[in-house]
């Protein structure tokens, strides 16, 4: 009884490591004033792997890049271009905008296997007509942007992710490809 009034209980939602604090923190904040007797449980992973979480019942929600698998009912919570991270030195870093077919040469820096970014930039490539060579993978935000201002490759953030880092020295140019922008839902 107490858990269907929202006075107590335990809500377990599952978060991304890309973009999380940004979109959801006001958002709890709210929810923890108006149900303060309910507890947040967070499990962290990319979204492909929440997905995984969410169908085997261990959390009641989650937060996943869209599209999502048609068993799930889903809520868009933000949308974001791309924008694709470069050394400032970089010969394409003053175009301010590029194409993905434009960096087919460049090796890619991914964030790790379960990150559904991955899933649709590689899917994007395919579209193209090409398989991108992967110099690494991490997934940690600040270290995949300080790798690409190293030179290691071209790295990829939602272009609200990518200007919270200012101090990061890349160059930050818009992906001229619509289909591929970073669609956030809840699902």
């Amino acid at each position: 009884a107490e858990i269907r009034g929202l006075q107590r209980g335990v809500l377990r939602l599952g978060l991304p490591p890309i973009g999380a604090a940004t979109v959801f923190a006001p958002i709890f904040a709210a929810y923890r004033r108006r149900y303060p007797g309910i507890e947040i449980r967070l499990v962290e992973h990319g979204s492909d792997r929440l997905e995984e979480v969410l169908r085997a019942g261990e959390v009641e929600l989650a937060a996943s890049l869209l599209p999502v698998s048609e068993e799930f009912d889903s809520q868009p919570v933000r949308s974001e271009p791309l924008v694709a991270l470069l050394p400032p030195g970089h010969a394409l870093a003053a175009a301010g905008r590029v194409s993905l077919a434009a960096l087919r040469e460049e090796p890619f820096i991914l964030f790790e296997r379960g990150f559904a970014l991955n899933r649709i930039i590689l899917a994007e490539c395919r579209r193209l007509g090409f398989e991108p060579a992967v110099a690494l993978r991490s997934s940690q935000i600040d270290f995949i942007m300080e790798l690409a201002a190293a030179g290691l490759g071209v790295a990829f953030l939602p272009k609200l992710i990518s200007q919270q880092r200012p101090q990061a020295k890349v160059a930050r140019l818009l992906l001229e490809q619509p289909a591929i922008d970073w669609d956030m839902a809840m699902i």
